[in-house]
């Protein structure tokens, strides 16, 4: 049997050529092609040409599948033996599927959140490198406007952020999918909102003095949150204590926390609020009231102030604490 190369490739083509003319058959002789993308025992497809061709095409054939050919030529006397097998493997095509279970959400007044699954599998016809995700003002004759996302490998569902969006606004959302052959149909469209503002951004604290009972603290709005801000809310603890926390108004920027144990580490941070909910934590910042608490002094020192009834007294006053120049 002559040998047989493959002369062109498609996603869903294979042409073939033989080196030489079948002038050694009769005029009525058929030339076959037989072809299997599994094994040559299962189910076999076969094209039957004329034997004066040498060349064929096989279409109809599934993108990026596996096949193997051989040629059998056949006259009145009966069939030669096959070729050579060929294993030929077809060409990527573009994606026929869209993403699957697209879904959208509001993540702030400039932001959505767009999530998504690949295209179902067999209508992948590739490795799914990435996907373009379009969105434009809903009811909007724009084109779409669309950002580029790579595969994440590691899971099935898909996510990505767009922003520099709108506030309050509605945006019409496709995605489709792409791989090394181009880009699938777009998917269905879905309609997502923005927020009317978005929870407000945490402020920032400082410490500006301390008392044996009291901490004074002030803050400022971060200059990029645009967001209203009715309330604010300090967190603050002792080191061996419990969580406290003390509501505000937004009118304010600085307050003072009294009734603290003197000679005591605070850790503080604060909080902004509005109708959407409340805004991350600020970085914790940590001060110390004034003076020693009895129980901190070396049992000395201790046992020699409450031995003058002066400076216990003192002590008793200030919440078993005692100011720092009355312990040298």
């Amino acid at each position: 049997m002559c040998p047989v190369d493959v002369l062109d490739m498609s996603s869903t083509t294979i042409g073939f050529d033989s080196n030489e003319e079948f002038s050694s058959l009769s005029m009525d002789s058929d030339l076959g092609l037989l072809l299997q993308n599994i094994h040559w025992n299962g189910q076999t497809s076969q094209l039957i040409v004329s034997g004066a061709e040498n060349s064929a095409t096989l279409r109809a054939l599934t993108p990026i599948t596996l096949y193997f050919v051989r040629v059998i030529a056949e006259n009145a006397l009966g069939q030669s033996r096959p070729s050579a097998v060929i294993n030929v493997t077809t060409e990527e095509e573009a994606p026929s599927g869209s993403p699957r279970d697209v879904q959208v959400h509001s993540t702030g007044a400039q932001s959505i959140k767009v999530m998504w699954k690949p295209p179902s599998e067999e209508t992948q016809h590739g490795h799914i490198k990435g996907y373009y995700i379009g969105y434009r003002i809903s009811q909007s004759p724009e084109n779409y406007v669309f950002k580029q996302v790579e595969t994440n490998p590691e899971k099935e569902q898909q996510s990505t952020y767009i922003t520099g969006l709108q506030p309050f606004t509605k945006y019409d959302i496709v995605v489709k999918a792409y791989n090394s052959a181009g880009a699938g149909p777009k998917s269905s469209k879905i309609t997502g909102k923005t927020l009317e503002t978005a929870p407000p951004t945490s402020p920032i604290v400082q410490i500006e003095s301390t008392t044996s009972s009291t901490i004074n603290i002030s803050w400022k709005k971060d200059v990029k949150d645009k967001s209203a801000i009715p309330e604010y809310t300090i967190h603050y603890k002792s080191d061996d204590g419990d969580w406290k926390s003390q509501q505000l108004g937004s009118s304010v920027d600085r307050y003072t926390l009294t009734g603290l144990k003197c000679g005591s580490r605070y850790q503080l941070y604060m909080t902004a609020s509005n109708s959407l909910g409340t805004g991350e934590p600020s970085s914790p910042v940590f001060a110390r009231t004034q003076g020693a608490a009895l129980q901190q002094l070396p049992p000395i020192e201790r046992a020699a102030i409450l031995s003058d009834s002066t400076s216990a007294l003192q002590a008793l006053s200030n919440y078993n604490c005692l100011r720092v120049q009355n312990c040298r």
